[in-house]
């Protein structure tokens, strides 16, 4: 029986191991940064989403709170693009850097999606909510099929 055990610990810990071994980037690198935000970003979105959807009751100060936030730090990440680098632990597609102007595009169709969501929030209204949010939505999937690595 213990010459049973002993393969199975040692081929579990070495799973455990290379789990941990997965790519991640470097701290404080453009990734990490650029990363960071995103994370940050999906998190706030999460709010209007979630009300927008009825998983979370409706509140209009919240909702409009967390389009304000989206709308300061939807530009964030733009910046951590400039030049092309040893991406570590990056979904990032090279189409980012082979296609520039594309990936403007990109950002600006997310912003005019963001600037909507804040103006359905000024509205006060749930009703206008949801095409807002799917506009997000839409952006960001969007930008992921032509420009983030699966």
């Amino acid at each position: 029986m213990i010459r049973m055990i002993r393969p199975a610990a040692l081929i579990l810990s070495t799973l455990v191991l290379l789990a941990g071994c997965a790519e991640k980037p470097d701290p404080g690198s453009p990734v990490d940064l650029r990363q960071q935000t995103f994370k940050k970003m999906v998190k706030v979105f999460e709010v209007n989403n979630g009300m927008a959807r009825e998983r979370l009751p409706w509140n209009d100060k919240q909702f409009l709170d967390a389009a304000f936030e989206l709308k300061r730090i939807s530009d964030e990440p733009w910046a951590h693009f400039a030049n092309p680098e040893p991406r570590k632990g990056s979904h990032a597609s090279d189409a980012i850097w082979q296609k520039p102007s594309e990936f403007k595009v990109a950002q600006q169709r997310f912003a005019q999606s963001v600037d909507g969501l804040l103006l359905a929030a000024n509205q006060h209204d749930p009703k206008q909510a949801m095409p807002a949010v799917e506009a997000v939505e839409q952006a960001c999937a969007a930008c992921h099929r032509t420009f983030r690595n699966k």
